[in-house]
């Protein structure tokens, strides 16, 4: 499974540098993860950026070191499923005014017993091979 090299620059206090795609399309995306950037992040929210698109661009983005996110549309547990089994490894997710708001997503977002995210055999295992990650 590929390292989340951002969340660690984070946690230690280090600062990186991203962008945000609007452009439904894989080869926009390949062509800026090849541009230096630490994060992308495909826009379902104001973008036109849907599901299948955010799959290829995602896949578009798996040769390099770029690490692929989305904004989505809503904090909404369903979408935030799918999307994350499009292999993204981060999320921006809007409109999250209140206590309630960021327990809902964090649960989205969490396997049992944290949270009620499911597992299944799509690209963040590898299809399943790397349940044991």
């Amino acid at each position: 499974m590929k390292e989340n090299k951002v969340k660690k620059e984070l946690k230690a206090g280090k600062a990186t540098v991203g962008s945000f795609l609007s452009i439904a399309h894989p080869t926009v995306a390949e062509v800026m993860a090849q541009s230096g950037f630490d994060w992308l992040v495909m826009d379902m929210e104001h973008g036109i950026i849907g599901i299948e698109s955010v799959q290829t661009m995602a896949q578009a983005m798996s040769g390099t070191d770029v690490l692929p996110m989305a904004r989505v549309p809503w904090n909404d547990f369903v979408v935030i499923k799918q999307v994350l089994e499009t292999g993204v490894m981060g999320l921006v997710i809007p409109m999250v005014n209140t206590a309630e708001h960021a327990e809902m997503a964090v649960k989205a977002v969490k396997f049992p017993l944290e949270g009620i995210r499911g597992i299944g055999c799509q690209r963040p295992t590898g299809f399943g091979a790397w349940f044991n990650d």
